[in-house]
């Protein structure tokens, strides 16, 4: 894929950034293929690179990579 991208709100997700991270890490090749994204919601310490402060700004993001 060109792009994985994982969104959550909840610690049940951090497990899913972890492992994001952890495949982006150890395969150093697929950073020339894939971009892999990891968004939490609302600020607070997370294994995502990305935070957005509301879940309503979700659809903006999605939007601005359209344009």
């Amino acid at each position: 894929p060109d792009l994985i991208m994982a969104i959550g709100d909840e610690e049940s997700d951090e497990e899913m950034f972890k492992y994001l991270n952890y495949i982006e890490n150890k395969f150093s090749y697929l950073k020339n293929e894939t971009k892999i994204i990891t968004c939490t919601i609302g600020r607070k310490p997370s294994e995502a690179k990305y935070y957005l402060n509301e879940p309503n700004e979700v659809i903006d993001c999605l939007e601005s990579m359209i344009l």
